[in-house]
């Protein structure tokens, strides 16, 4: 018997954090199965986060009650911001390994810090895609 992968995609936005999750089906669309939603408008500002902390537990509180709908865990989650004083910027640093190395922490934070010093310091680092 296959397995069911759920897929979660979270949208915080400066007046609630909104989530749904379900599974792909084979044409390439997604049912959605569950919805969860919480007040955001004490930690998030016009796209700006004010309290990290808080956010953090709004997310796992979203995800927490995606999972009881969906009385089972969720694979992946896709988390999206918007805002006012959002921007976007593409950069790109490469690293040549071996065929076999490992990625430590340290090489992605050195890597990180080399994307920030690319764009001349302007901009913040807020977190990485696989």
């Amino acid at each position: 018997m296959a397995t069911t992968e759920f897929i979660a995609a979270i949208e915080l936005g400066s007046s609630k954090i909104t989530g749904v999750a379900g599974k792909k089906n084979s044409d390439g669309s997604m049912q959605v199965l569950a919805y969860a939603q919480e007040d955001s408008s004490t930690f998030i500002r016009k796209g700006v986060i004010f309290n990290l902390d808080k956010t953090a537990q709004s997310l796992t509180s979203i995800i927490n009650r995606l999972e009881g709908e969906l009385k089972n865990s969720i694979a992946k989650v896709y988390v999206g911001i918007g805002g006012q004083s959002l921007r976007t910027v593409r950069n790109v640093v490469s690293r040549d390994l071996e065929e076999e190395a490992i990625i430590s922490e340290e090489l992605v934070s050195a890597i990180g810090d080399e994307n920030i010093a690319v764009s001349g310091g302007r901009h913040g680092y807020i977190g990485r895609s696989p």
